[in-house]
């Protein structure tokens, strides 16, 4: 075995969770990985298991751990698949399936909120346009229709909140993975509080644990959403290229992400602004 030291990448997207050693230089030293289900409860209900994203890691940390020395690890991060929530009650469990970013049960309402929130408003503060994307309308669309879930929940949290609970015991979201949550104030770098108390929701963050193979004490650092990582690793310059955004689901148009956004950026009803590093 290589007992050089590495840095390993959790890609958790979509349909499997990836973990990749790289090596000081730069090459793939080991991987792991294992698939994920999505499953559909009822039309446009695209959900996922929050359990099966710490298997399928736990699976995939363990193929790689088989293959380089544990000790070896200087540290890891997670890319997400983005727009992905769960909610987990006071000892970290979830409540119900995780809503995925492909669902679309908010198609008849998503448009409900900008109008009561202000879409151009809503705009600002997330950098997101009014869509059906955006995990701020799956909220709204449970407030209006299962509150008995967001009363319950103690927490409200990504993929990468998720794992990283359960990686060190507390659910983190870096700013990179917070605004796809469509209510992380991007100018301000926090959760905005005018969105959560229009949405009547608090955020509490509570401790998990698991095994992986990984050496206790390895450090895990701040990751952040797949199209943010997409970007930095074909070498986007954040503060300097305008980065095209692949298009969302139902093909209707092209969006933009706007890189360090600012205070008195001029409105524009289709910009898709992200936070890059």
């Amino acid at each position: 075995m290589d007992n050089k030291r590495t840095v390993v990448g959790i890609d958790a997207f979509t349909q499997s969770v990836k973990a990749i050693a790289w090596s000081d230089d730069g090459r793939p030293v080991a991987e792991g990985r294992a698939a994920l289900t999505l499953q559909q409860s009822a039309p446009g209900y695209i959900e996922q298991d929050a359990d099966e994203w710490w298997a399928a890691t736990g699976t995939a940390l363990r193929a790689l751990t088989a293959a380089t020395e544990a000790d070896a690890i200087a540290g890891i991060a997670i890319s997400n698949q983005r727009e992905t929530v769960a909610l987990l009650d006071a000892a970290g469990q979830p409540i119900g399936p995780a809503i995925t970013w492909l669902d679309s049960r908010v198609s008849d309402s998503f448009r409900d909120l900008a109008d009561s929130f202000g879409g151009e408003r809503l705009h600002a503060i997330s950098g997101r346009p009014v869509d059906t994307i955006p995990v701020v309308y799956r909220l709204h669309w449970l407030r209006r229709h299962r509150p008995e879930l967001i009363d319950r929940a103690h927490s409200i949290v990504d993929v990468h909140g998720f794992l990283s609970q359960q990686l060190t015991g507390t659910a983190h979201a870096s700013h990179i993975s917070a605004d796809a949550f469509g209510i992380f104030d991007i100018v301000e770098r926090c959760w905005s509080c005018p969105l959560l108390d229009h949405l009547g929701i608090p955020l509490h963050k509570l401790p998990a644990a698991a095994a992986t193979g990984l050496r206790a004490g390895t450090a895990v650092f701040a990751g952040g959403g797949d199209g943010q990582c997409a970007g930095l690793g074909v070498g986007r310059d954040a503060a300097r290229d305008r980065v095209p955004q692949s298009r969302n689901r139902d093909r209707r148009r092209d969006m933009v992400v706007r890189a360090c956004p600012e205070p008195k950026m001029a409105h524009d009803p289709i910009a898709y602004r992200r936070i890059f590093p």
